[in-house]
């Protein structure tokens, strides 16, 4: 982890399996319609909750989309520590493919442009505005906090990006294959030594 992020330990939780999730739909939560938790996505959360009680995190900051805030209350109903939303977290926008099948999304952004700038004319957040969104909350959080044991509820591309902000690797670098990708209810630990992660089991 770079030096000037080092002061606080980071558990990186994406959120559990939501409905849109199960229907392959793109669901960015910005004033739209949002999904909630499956079945299995709130026990992916509970399981999830029961790792961290053993790391005795100091507060949960999360994404205010619903499926991220159900995920984080779940947690802190656990743990008993305090959650706060934070839109920095949010899921990436995806403006006209709002609602539209993930996988043709996919194949749009690898024929026509590039998901690291994104495509403005489309409402498309590319990976560069999600790198500085996380890194202004990285940045404000080592301000505010130091030995702290922070829980972060966020999505794939997001928890993404500030994985490689949090090690200083390049923009988009933990896009594609071989690359560490945040299953869905899972967390990775990022402290002083190397990152160590939990799998819910379901």
């Amino acid at each position: 982890m770079e030096a000037k992020y080092a002061a606080n330990a980071y558990y990186l939780v994406r959120h559990g399996e939501a409905e849109n999730n199960v229907l392959g739909l793109l669901n960015s939560g910005a004033g739209k319609r949002e999904y909630p938790l499956t079945e299995r996505g709130r026990k992916q959360a509970a399981e999830t909750a029961e790792f961290l009680r053993g790391e005795q995190p100091d507060f949960i900051v999360a994404s205010p989309v619903l499926r991220a805030r159900q995920t984080a209350e779940i947690i802190a109903d656990t743990l008993g520590v305090p959650i706060t939303l934070d839109l920095r977290l949010t899921e990436a926008r995806f403006g006209s493919f709002e609602e539209t099948d993930h996988l043709a999304f996919i194949d749009f952004m690898q024929t026509h442009g590039t998901r690291a700038i994104g495509a403005f004319e489309l409402g498309v957040e590319g990976y560069m505005d999600i790198r500085e969104r996380v890194r202004a909350f990285l940045e404000s959080t080592n301000v505010a906090f130091s030995e702290k044991k922070i829980v972060i509820v966020s999505h794939a591309d997001t928890l993404q990006e500030l994985y490689a902000e949090l090690f200083g690797e390049p923009i988009g670098s933990e896009q594609g294959d071989g690359r560490w990708f945040p299953e869905k209810g899972s967390c990775l630990v990022v402290s002083g030594t190397a990152p160590r992660s939990f799998m819910p089991s379901c």
